[in-house]
């Protein structure tokens, strides 16, 4: 019976205490617990440039980039972009694949920008007016992060599709 009475008062003068050290044990484990990268492919009717535009962690993106490259120096998650322009390159022709009527596309980044903890890059594809079919491999940060998923939204004038390739289905094919 005392120690159903005294219990509470116990848990609440600890809870004080308790709920720092646990919240950094939490939060310690990883930055993030998601490990996810956004990828839209956007083609409008007859033309010939396709637009690819990424979302990902810039924290994840450096890290990416120091585990590939050994010539890779680290400035920070925040300043990725400044530095890095030829790296991010080099790392997305490795890791992201993109086929158009069976011809392989040549990425070109144009942009990227850091808002937040979010890098956005921006890329460029010459590419065949119509499209009849479109594959898409890629494992962006999987080497890194086994649980990554990579979501694919790929719009070609109104048609839109959709796709969530990870570490088991690292590629998805549409026919239009």
């Amino acid at each position: 019976m005392i120690l159903k009475l005294y219990t509470p008062k116990i848990i609440f003068c600890l809870s004080p205490l308790l709920l720092p050290i646990l919240t950094g044990c939490l939060l310690s484990a990883s930055d993030h617990a998601l490990y996810i990268g956004l990828i839209n492919i956007d083609h409008s009717p007859a033309a010939r440039v396709a637009q690819i535009r990424i979302r990902v962690f810039n924290d994840d993106l450096e890290n990416a980039l120091k585990n590939t490259f050994s010539g890779f120096e680290a400035v920070g998650p925040e300043l990725v972009c400044e530095s890095s322009e030829q790296w991010i390159q080099n790392y997305f022709e490795q890791h992201l694949a993109i086929k158009i009527n069976g011809k392989k596309q040549a990425l070109q980044l144009v942009q990227c920008l850091i808002q937040n903890d979010i890098a956005q890059l921006s890329f460029e594809s010459k590419c065949a007016p119509v499209w009849k079919e479109v594959n898409v491999q890629t494992d962006i940060f999987q080497e890194l992060f086994p649980t990554q998923s990579n979501v694919i939204q790929l719009s070609d004038g109104e048609e839109k599709r959709f796709a969530r390739l990870n570490l088991r289905n690292q590629t998805k094919h549409w026919s239009f």
